[in-house]
């Protein structure tokens, strides 16, 4: 929704976004938590999660919008 209306707060794939258009984006769900009976930090789950996918697919620089020393 921020892309849509030119509020995202990075800065090159809003301009990105603007220039090619939104048609020529994909997102994509990597993978999804399931809900546990137990108590569980799903907050330090979930931040596993995206550092084991940043090791993975290393989404900066020629092959995406992060920054490397996001970890």
């Amino acid at each position: 929704m921020e892309l849509k209306f030119g509020s995202y707060k990075n800065k090159e794939l809003q301009k990105e976004w603007k220039l090619f258009g939104e048609d020529k984006f994909v997102f994509e769900v990597l993978s999804e938590l399931k809900h546990k009976e137990e108590e569980a930090n799903y907050k330090e789950e979930l931040k596993i999660l995206e550092e084991l996918y940043f090791e993975k697919l290393e989404p900066y620089n020629e092959k995406g919008y992060n920054k490397q020393s996001f970890l």
